[in-house]
């Protein structure tokens, strides 16, 4: 163990100047990966940017509500995963969506899961506890929930109750050879939970890709989206010091002096020449609004210099509405709905609307569904029951088509009544007499009527012209 020591010894040495801690994992020095913890001490809590982005994303999540179900077409359940997959969700897809979700999916009643997707915990909602974790997940590329599995009875197996974990405080356990694997969890920041407390197989673990690969298994951690935007984090936080500072100690905002040789003035008369005009100036000759814009007179030689800048003049103001947006990029956010004073307009809001649902909101609940139904088959107790939980994709509306929009071209469109009925999504008596006529947009009379009248009209023309 010599040999140990004197590695402990110069990595210590070389910690210490550094500033640098280093942990001992499976026989390992390891050093950290990047402190997850600051992404939220230093973005989500102090920049309003950040938390107005992650808080956007996150409340857009919530409104989904959860349910149990059992696969009963897997042919149509695989159409309807891979259809809200996509980024772009046109108004035809959401509708086929609906349409194979319903085929799909049959609503069952285990009464444990029941119980569990109405409070997870005692405390949370399910939607609440999908939102917040996903919270987690924006901030520091992972969403991680502890599941208490009961271990006896009837429910044997299943989750009795489920909480989010600070993934910013875990560590992992991992295997020392490849592919390096996962076989436990840690949480010592307030020595609550001791080592090797924490199995894998209690843990859900939702992450973002990390392709940053290491020996000590860095990637098996999920990558923070704040983590490419670290320095504009960094920018973003010191522009709004520099803004609180420049209105907190700004002080005067002109200096005026009496410009007068040096060697003229004593410093006691100058300081009583300056107390005579900060009188005149500061008394109701020039005070108020009535007297704004007016002439002051002075029998002394005066001079004015400004003193310190303005924030438009430091260029706050023109930075911050980039920092917004190119924060709204990281995060894939439309900045309309922040209030970016240069894209405001109210399609662009509606539109910006839709973008959020599927850009932003359906890959989070997408990937938690995924990654909680992959845990009730193996490891939750569920396994080959054939149930599923899923979300609720009708409530986001904003997906469906512009009906006053789709309307104006179907209604032009040569075509039956019943066709434009089913294009519009509309339900109709089946035995309603005129269904089926071909209407064309002049009144909207049968098409048949407009022969009659044709044909009537040429044999009138023919009997004139003989």
């Amino acid at each position: 163990m010599g040999w140990l020591n004197k590695l402990l010894g110069k990595k210590q040495e070389k910690a210490l100047q550094s500033g640098v801690s280093y942990q001992l994992y499976n026989g390992q020095f390891i050093q950290p990966a990047d402190n997850k913890t600051t992404y939220i001490t230093e973005g989500y809590t102090v920049n309003d940017l950040i938390y107005a982005i992650v808080n956007l994303i996150s409340d857009k999540v919530r409104i989904a509500p959860w349910g149990q179900y059992k696969v009963v077409d897997d042919e149509a359940a695989k159409k309807y995963f891979g259809l809200i997959q996509r980024k772009e969700i046109s108004g035809e897809d959401y509708k086929k969506a609906l349409q194979y979700r319903e085929k799909a999916l049959k609503p069952v009643n285990d009464s444990k899961l029941s119980a569990l997707l109405e409070s997870p915990n005692g405390v949370d909602t399910f939607s609440d506890l999908v939102a917040n974790s996903s919270i987690f997940k924006l901030l520091t590329g992972d969403r991680m929930i502890w599941a208490e599995l009961l271990d006896g009875g009837a429910n044997m197996g299943k989750p009795q109750s489920l909480h989010i974990l600070p993934s910013d405080l875990l560590t992992m356990k991992v295997t020392a050879q490849w592919p390096f694997k996962v076989t436990g969890y840690e949480l010592t920041e307030w020595g609550l939970i001791n080592e090797s407390n924490i199995p894998v197989q209690s843990v859900l673990h939702d992450k973002y890709f990390n392709p940053v690969y290491s020996a000590q298994g860095d990637h098996l951690w999920g990558l923070s989206p704040l983590k490419a935007a670290l320095l504009l984090t960094t920018k973003s936080n010191e522009a709004n010091k520099t803004e609180a500072a420049q209105f907190q100690n700004q002080g005067p905002k002109r200096i005026v002096f009496v410009n007068e040789d040096a060697e003229k003035v004593d410093i006691a008369t100058a300081q009583l020449q300056a107390q005579q005009i900060k009188a005149v100036l500061g008394g109701k000759e020039y005070s108020g609004g009535n007297n704004a814009g007016k002439l002051a007179y002075s029998g002394y030689r005066m001079g004015i210099v400004d003193a310190g800048l303005s924030p438009v003049d430091l260029g706050i103001v023109e930075s911050e509405k980039w920092s917004l947006r190119r924060f709204c990029n990281v995060y894939g956010v439309p900045s309309q709905l922040l209030n970016d004073p240069d894209n405001k307009t109210f399609n662009n809001q509606k539109e910006g609307e839709k973008a959020l649902t599927m850009r932003c909101a359906l890959p989070q609940l997408n990937s938690f569904r995924e990654h909680l139904n992959r845990k009730l088959r193996n490891d939750w107790g569920y396994k080959g029951q054939n149930i599923i939980v899923d979300y609720d994709l009708s409530v986001f509306t904003e997906l469906q088509d512009d009906l006053q929009t789709k309307w104006q071209w179907v209604k032009e469109l040569p075509v039956s009544w019943r066709y434009k009925l089913d294009l519009m999504g509309m339900d109709y008596e089946e035995n309603q007499p005129g269904l089926d006529e071909v209407m064309i947009p002049s009144g909207y009379q049968p098409i048949d009527g407009y022969n009659v009248i044709d044909e009537t009209l040429g044999q009138a023309n023919e009997e004139t012209n003989i």
